[in-house]
């Protein structure tokens, strides 16, 4: 098995940026096995065990790096604990892989499919249980970060959970160094947007708008041909997988180890091989002979909005330019992995 190492290189550098220091609220709270497992489950869906050469370049991000920079980030605008946990808990639902599973689910476009579970995880957990009610929490004040509109809201707004995988992407794809995260972070605060409601705002507009062309770049990343291509090749061999009983749907929510162990010990190893050994993507308007996949997808992206300016995409046409070509792409063709010799 190809054993990948979720290790906190530069997310430990991320963290300090973030805040002095990880509270021990947060410590306490990480250390449990409902967080602890999804340190096992790569933050690009998988993409970590391809061999296309942009994800060969990378260093792993898992599910619980961005949940700590998320609640970080959280605690260093709020100082409100109950969106600190909020923020934290906010992806331990996640099953092995990701939104792959949302692919399976076939909730290709709003990647939501498995985020009803976070309240029975924490529930179910005496340990966390513990944790958040010795901080004077209650269940209803941490189990759904959708609540706090700085942890959460609608996009192509800017929150705590897009601005942290935004920073930690940016940064693992090469699309900025560190001075960048630094420059970006303080020019954040928390303030009004044109609704009269609460969002992350920048007061400075060539940091924002900086900021949002990065961001965008990494929507392109997210909604790529090879992401496409993976994630839908890799929800068909789960589907296989829980077909043959090779694996059951609850084993979804073990992690990525687990799965692809199971996986290479069966009939389907060939497959998963194929999976890892992809590097390159051919794309058609006719179907490979059958082989092909045909993929849509969500497009993320952010519009941030600006101190006394406004909306980015409002005042900025070449972003709003930018954006709306972005949108514009149809992924009405058919996409095939292939293995070429490099």
């Amino acid at each position: 098995m190809k054993k990948i190492k979720f290790e906190n290189t530069f997310s430990n550098e991320l963290y300090k940026i973030y805040f002095p220091n990880i509270p021990i609220f947060m410590l306490k709270a990480i250390n449990t096995d409902e967080l602890s497992r999804i340190n096992l489950v790569d933050m690009n869906c998988g993409m970590i065990y391809t061999s296309f050469p942009f994800f060969r370049k990378i260093e792993p991000y898992s599910r619980l790096q961005h949940s700590i920079g998320v609640g970080l980030l959280a605690y260093r605008f709020t100082n409100d604990v109950s969106q600190a946990f909020a923020g934290l808990f906010h992806d331990i639902a996640t099953p092995a892989f990701s939104h792959v599973v949302d692919f399976m689910n076939g909730d290709h476009v709003c990647q939501e499919s498995t985020e009803e579970f976070t309240s029975k995880i924490i529930s179910r957990s005496d340990s966390l249980m513990r944790i958040i009610e010795e901080y004077g929490c209650t269940l209803d004040m941490v189990d759904d970060y959708h609540k706090y509109k700085i942890c959460d809201n609608s996009s192509p707004h800017l929150s705590c959970d897009r601005l942290e995988y935004t920073f930690s992407n940016a940064l693992n794809y090469h699309f900025c160094d560190v001075s960048h995260i630094k420059m970006w972070i303080t020019s954040i605060e928390i303030g009004c947007n044109e609704y009269g409601e609460q969002e992350l705002i920048f007061n400075d507009f060539k940091a924002a708008r900086s900021f949002a062309n990065i961001s965008l770049m990494c929507s392109k990343v997210y909604s790529s041909d090879i992401d496409r291509f993976s994630m839908e090749y890799l929800a068909n061999i789960l589907k296989d997988a829980i077909k043959k009983n090779i694996i059951n749907y609850e084993d979804l929510y073990k992690n990525d180890e687990f799965l692809i162990m199971r996986i290479e010990n069966s009939n389907l190893r060939e497959k998963w091989h194929d999976f890892t050994c992809f590097n390159d993507v051919l794309c058609s308007y006719t179907n490979f002979d059958n082989n092909g996949l045909k993929v849509n997808s969500k497009k993320r992206f952010i519009d941030p909005y600006i101190k006394h300016i406004g909306r980015l995409s409002k005042v900025d046409t070449d972003f709003a330019k930018s954006v709306h070509e972005y949108l514009d792409v149809k992924y009405d063709y058919y996409l095939k992995g292939v293995i070429k010799n490099v």
